[in-house]
């Protein structure tokens, strides 16, 4: 059993300040069984493996980073471009895999970047941090990226599509091509402050769930508590759990290309898109150092968790 955080006693403003400026932390589940792209963690993107690429965005963008993973071989990785990992049992889901995790960490936000999403950016990554780190940690609320895509790419059933309403709460994920109101109130919210450029007026749009979640380590242990759903398991997308049972996902519109890694075109696609676009740097070996961390990576067991 993981040893309870020692949390310090503190006023309540004390608390609601603290709580006010947590930076979140990132958690990125990885392993090597994928049926679509088998072993695309490992992929080359921009010169470097895809978990790497997404572990050094979300360190560029200034948050504590572990990937998490059981695979020998990706901490391996991890442990050769200088990047910190946890090591656990085998999970159906990566969010169950970064709540198992999270209940060793003495932290209280986390935001979870699944391993194949290489293109979402550090902007992306830091106004999405900066939602997560304004939750309060007692709601039960889960927070997901979503990003404006083609008819032509929602019709992919690999694109998971989320219905949204006006206040951005996800009502339901599907394979299957569904559509959105997309309104400037939707993109000009408090917790929206990516307006989507190419969108200049209200209109029907296919929105795409990214896999970029970010809660509170009490909703990820809610998360983990609920069991898997039918509907789950036949759409094959794990937030589905938490809208079945009556938990609150909000969407936070991002202006970041919708290119998640599934498949070899996909991975095409995403090494095109960063080869043609001049805005998104790409990481190569020869350019590690100046994005890892300045000490060596650290490799965590559960009993080095215990310690933390």
């Amino acid at each position: 059993m993981l040893a309870k955080p020692y949390v310090r006693s503190l006023s309540k403003k004390s608390q609601m300040d603290n709580m006010s400026m947590s930076k979140p932390t990132v958690l990125i589940p990885s392993h090597l069984e994928s049926k679509r792209l088998p072993a695309k963690a490992l992929s080359l993107i921009g010169g470097v493996p895809m978990v790497i690429r997404c572990a050094q965005q979300a360190t560029l963008a200034g948050l504590e980073t572990y990937v998490c993973s059981d695979s020998a071989e990706i901490l391996e990785t991890c442990k050769q471009h200088r990047i910190d990992s946890i090591s656990t049992p085998s999970f159906s889901t990566g969010t169950d895999r970064c709540a198992w995790a999270a209940e060793g960490l003495n932290h209280d936000r986390f935001i979870i970047l699944q391993g194949d999403e290489p293109l979402i950016g550090v902007e992306a990554i830091e106004i999405f941090a900066q939602a997560v780190a304004g939750l309060n940690t007692i709601d039960v609320l889960i927070l997901n990226g979503l990003s404006l895509i083609s008819d032509l790419a929602g019709s992919d059933h690999n694109n998971v599509k989320a219905s949204i309403n006006r206040e951005n709460d996800i009502l339901y994920l599907s394979r299957l091509p569904i559509f959105s109101e997309v309104t400037s109130c939707t993109k000009n919210t408090e917790t929206n402050p990516i307006a989507c450029k190419n969108l200049g007026r209200d209109s029907v749009s296919c929105v795409k769930q990214l896999g970029l979640y970010g809660c509170s380590l009490s909703s990820l242990k809610e998360f983990r508590r609920l069991p898997e759903s039918p509907l789950e398991k036949r759409e094959s997308i794990e937030m589905l759990r938490w809208i079945v049972n009556n938990r609150r996902l909000k969407g936070i519109l991002l202006d970041t290309p919708g290119i998640s890694v599934d498949t070899a075109n996909d991975l095409a696609e995403a090494c095109q898109w960063l080869a043609s676009h001049e805005a998104v740097r790409s990481l190569s070996p020869s350019s590690q150092t100046s994005y890892g961390r300045d000490s060596d990576a650290v490799h965590h067991t559960l009993a080095d968790l215990n310690m933390l």
